[in-house]
């Protein structure tokens, strides 16, 4: 479907360009865990996979770049008030989500943003500043499952 799509974002003129939309989104946030940056650039590439309790996120860009990563929270309670996160139509999955109230043990490749936040400072967003070319790792586990 990207390769149909055309400079305008546009795929067909008609409702499926919605349909089309919405995939994208929910596969962008799959590969990404639910976590999203403050600035957003497009030479910036944001990567994340979870293996057992641990969640590992990458990030590099083409050029300097200083801003944020910023976590998801339990939307299906925090926004829907939902007790728990069953499937629905249009929904967007929630993958690596944050407890504000938790404790978290992030582990970077930059050391001076090694150590333990809380779920709400992941909610606001890590700062994060990348040279040009540079590649960013971090490893963050919840405190419960240490």
């Amino acid at each position: 479907m990207f390769g149909m799509q055309q400079e305008d974002g546009i795929i067909g003129g008609w409702h499926g360009d919605g349909n089309f939309a919405c995939t994208a989104i929910m596969y962008s946030l799959w590969k990404t865990q639910g976590a999203t940056i403050q600035l957003w650039r497009s030479d910036v590439i944001l990567g994340a996979e979870t293996n057992g309790n641990e969640t590992y996120f990458v990030l590099t860009a083409e050029n300097d770049w200083v801003g944020k990563l910023i976590f998801d929270a339990p939307r299906h309670r925090t926004i829907l008030n939902l007790p728990v996160d069953y499937p629905r139509i249009n929904q967007f999955s929630e993958w690596f989500t944050v407890e504000k109230d938790e404790e978290y043990s992030l582990v970077s490749s930059q050391k001076e943003l090694t150590g333990k936040y809380s779920g709400q400072q992941l909610l606001e967003g890590i700062p994060v500043k990348l040279k040009a070319g540079e590649v960013w790792v971090a490893r963050i586990s919840g405190t419960r499952g240490l």
